[in-house]
């Protein structure tokens, strides 16, 4: 009986290209649309399919994507923070979804991330591994997929440059091959804030105050601005002043110097520990807060039940809602969890 394998197909050149290399290591590759959001279908999902010459499968998980990722996102710029879907999503629904399409013991799921498995030498268990030269390299997006996933499933992409993705396409006559990369959240293609713009009916107009709570100008609606931004604010002022705060309870966001954006303490929530704890405290790791981030030296602890990750040096990089993933100095994904609070 050959290896059957779901592949996740967005419409795009990551997950066509995908499925001509299983198909060619002699998978029955079934390719499997999810349909999030309204206007959010494809119909280059099914044109690669057809041209592959794979089974496709449309699924319509739009209430689940609504109930477990655009809610939340909503909600969490309310609460001031900035929340970063993508990787919510990879856990909850797509790669959940198509784990459960798993029904016998050589089905695997697949699709177009580029991201490397290995077995770890030092833990014993299957773990993403960071390329660090690579550009690409999606591990950070994928931190939250339990083990039970890691071990069914295959990125064909892993190590592939951008540019050799495309070329292949290209050869092989893809339909897609020159269609370019999405910008834009996947339900919010028109921009983040258009989005909150329909979705939030109530927004009101408050204080800009400096460091020491004085003011120095007036906001739209705290849920347009993120920690760290520059552009926007409206401020007069003889040197650049950044968002450092948001403040929904007062309906105030704080700004001030850029020096003020770098902290030491990281608070966590949500954690997910793919290595257990007790091997991972007292190790310098590796923290990313940004999947662009060539990450910063620090140790994950415990403090009051909470986990914390103290850098060895303060950084800029970070803001509530925002996702920090741990890494050990041989570049393996060992841990991750949501910033809770700064300090």
């Amino acid at each position: 009986m050959n290896k059957r394998l779901f592949l996740g197909v967005s419409g795009g050149v990551d997950s066509a290209v995908s499925a001509i290399l299983l198909k060619s290591q002699g998978y029955e590759v079934i390719g499997v649309h999810l349909v999030v959001s309204e206007g959010s279908k494809d119909s280059d999902a099914k044109r690669v399919c057809d041209a592959v010459g794979i089974k496709y499968l449309e699924l319509d998980v739009i209430q689940q994507f609504k109930e477990q990722i655009k809610d939340p996102f909503v909600k969490s710029y309310c609460q001031g923070e900035t929340p970063s879907p993508c990787l919510l999503c990879n856990e909850r629904v797509k790669f959940k979804i198509l784990s459960t399409l798993i029904e016998r013991e050589n089905d695997y799921i697949a699709t177009g991330h580029y991201a490397f498995i290995d077995t770890s030498k030092e833990y014993g268990k299957k773990l993403f591994l960071w390329d660090r030269e690579s550009i690409k390299d999606q591990c950070y997006m994928l931190y939250r997929l339990p083990p039970h996933i890691l071990e069914r499933v295959i990125f064909p992409l892993a190590g592939m440059p951008k540019s050799e993705v495309r070329a292949l396409a290209k050869s092989l006559n893809l339909p897609v091959y020159a269609k370019k990369d999405s910008q834009n959240l996947c339900f919010a293609k028109e921009g983040y804030l258009e989005f909150l713009n329909q979705v939030i009916e109530h927004k009101t107009h408050g204080d800009i105050l400096d460091i020491e709570g004085h003011k120095i100008g007036e906001h739209r609606g705290f849920q347009e601005y993120t920690v760290g931004q520059r552009k926007g604010l409206g401020l007069n002022l003889k040197a650049p002043y950044f968002v450092l705060e948001i403040r929904p309870e007062t309906n105030v966001i704080v700004a001030g110097p850029f020096s003020y954006l770098e902290r030491k303490f990281f608070f966590l929530r949500d954690v997910v520990l793919h290595v257990e704890f007790e091997q991972l405290s007292h190790c310098k790791l590796i923290g990313r807060s940004r999947s662009s981030s060539k990450g910063f030296l620090g140790e994950l602890t415990q403090m009051n039940g909470r986990y914390l990750f103290v850098y060895d040096e303060k950084n800029s990089h970070g803001a509530k809602g925002q996702h920090l993933v741990l890494y050990s100095q041989n570049l393996e994904l060992v841990a991750g969890g949501i910033i809770d609070e700064l300090k």
